[in-house]
């Protein structure tokens, strides 16, 4: 399921599009596929949890873990490709504050666009 993201600052419709796609009617059921997420970059890990404010990320995450990648033991490693989906999906004004600005609130997108070795991890909701 490769999809195609508007890089021109159209989160909103990019995440509508990308909902449509994983077949999740609302923000609400992103969360029963995803919990928290772990990014972990030069050996330093971020562990974010799903929420208000997190469902943007937490899908392009369900989404990036289905793509044909680089899969470790309990989680995946970004390449290119994904790093041009991210730029794609969040749009230019948020990743150039992401990526430029020091005090930046988006650093779930710091973090998958940084240099080097990218590591995510999927944590999924726990069964009662």
């Amino acid at each position: 399921m490769q999809t195609e993201f508007d890089p021109k600052d159209k989160l909103e419709d990019n995440f509508s599009m990308l909902r449509g796609h994983l077949g999740l009617p609302s923000e609400g059921h992103v969360s029963s596929l995803i919990s928290s997420f772990t990014i972990e970059v030069k050996g330093v890990a971020t562990t974010t949890t799903v929420g208000d404010g997190k469902y943007k990320s937490a899908l392009l995450m369900v989404y990036l873990a289905q793509m044909d990648r680089i899969r470790e033991d309990d989680g995946f490693t970004l390449d290119r490709e994904d790093r041009k989906d991210i730029k794609a999906y969040f749009g230019e004004t948020l990743v150039a504050d992401a990526l430029s600005n020091p005090n930046t609130k988006h650093t779930t997108i710091r973090d998958l666009l940084a240099n080097g070795r990218v590591k995510v991890t999927i944590n999924r909701p726990k069964v009662a």
